[in-house]
């Protein structure tokens, strides 16, 4: 497919596809995970399963206009959300100098996002290569059978259905030893400002009761 052929396709066979990172605290610990959500009627579920396989593994990153593109539209959509949501996104990064889940919020939807999208903007030439090769990088190592949850909500006279499409997906999942990451996350505070075109100014002070 290109990609407005899959969006038509999802919007057709599927009540939707979604992709998106999620942060979760566990055992004092953080947890990262890429998640894919879709929803389909039964009739469809094979159809579902090979359209995240397409998301998943069809995707190419060898059309470096598209995905600058992506990373001008999602720097435009951030840069619209620090201005109508100050207040929550400056509280992200203030509780960022503390906690590690604020940082890596802060890191891929906050500030600190937003300043990597207007670097790779601005500097896209120069740097397209080695960001075609990061994502691609990402890309092989979160998709893995071995680092695999999947969630599944419908009848239990369905679940047979399900588990029978979705194999179309798994089967082409990588089978490889997974190494969990560690975080380096800087702390400490910034006392740091930002402007923006709004008229509204908004000081953000955070601090945890568990320090």
């Amino acid at each position: 497919y290109t990609y407005s052929e899959l969006g038509s396709e999802i919007l057709i066979k599927t009540g939707s596809i979604n992709t998106g990172i999620n942060i979760f605290n566990r055992d004092k610990k953080t947890n990262v995970r890429f998640e894919v959500g879709a929803k389909a009627l039964k009739s469809q579920l094979g159809d579902m399963a090979s359209l995240i396989k397409e998301v998943v593994y069809g995707t190419k990153f060898d059309d470096r206009d598209r995905i600058h593109e992506l990373i001008m539209a999602d720097k435009s959509r951030l840069a619209s959300a620090i201005v109508e949501r100050g207040n929550c996104i400056g509280s992200v990064r203030a509780a960022s100098y503390y906690s590690d889940d604020a940082f890596i919020s802060d890191s891929i939807s906050g500030i600190d996002y937003y300043l990597m999208l207007d670097l790779w903007d601005k500097n896209y030439d120069k740097m397209c290569e080695e960001i075609v090769g990061k994502l691609v990088t990402v890309s092989g190592k979160i998709f893995n059978r071995n680092n695999l949850i999947i969630g599944y909500t419908g009848t239990c006279e369905d679940f047979d259905s399900f588990s029978s499409a979705i194999k179309t997906f798994t089967d082409a999942l990588k089978n490889t030893p997974v190494t969990r990451a560690t975080w380096n996350i800087p702390k400490g505070a910034k006392n740091e400002g930002f402007k923006t075109s709004s008229q509204v100014n908004y000081v953000c002070r955070a601090g945890s009761f568990l320090i």
